[in-house]
């Protein structure tokens, strides 16, 4: 009776162990479930293919005879205005795209309103 006893107070330490461990783990530790990762990669994946456009965004806009007098327009406007109106200039439209893209287009607008 004493062994069975014994096991069962050790089975019951050794399961709120787990689930501490298991809280600190995911609370403090870093650790993350399989969907929580899929989330966070394709949220990396598409931060860095909408940074990787934004150089040609900008090329684009120095190409355009009109830059300068467009970006003070669009420096002059806010927020989503000015993504819109750079969505209008075609500087966001990447080659061989259809359709601007709005994501290029906001982080565009961040790059040319900071410098050019």
């Amino acid at each position: 009776m004493n062994t069975i006893q014994g096991l069962s107070v050790g089975a019951i330490g050794g399961f709120f162990g787990a689930v501490l461990l298991a809280m600190i783990g995911f609370g403090w530790g870093g650790w993350m479930t399989t969907g929580d990762a899929n989330l966070y990669a394709k949220q990396f994946a598409k931060s860095e293919v909408i940074a990787s456009m934004v150089p040609i965004c900008v090329a684009q806009a120095r190409l355009d005879p009109n830059s300068k007098d467009v970006i003070d327009y669009i420096d002059n406007a806010n927020g989503y205005i000015q993504m819109k109106m750079l969505m209008q200039t075609g500087w966001a439209t990447m080659p061989g795209a259809q359709q601007p893209n709005s994501l290029v287009a906001k982080a565009c607008v961040t790059e040319l309103v900071g410098g050019l």
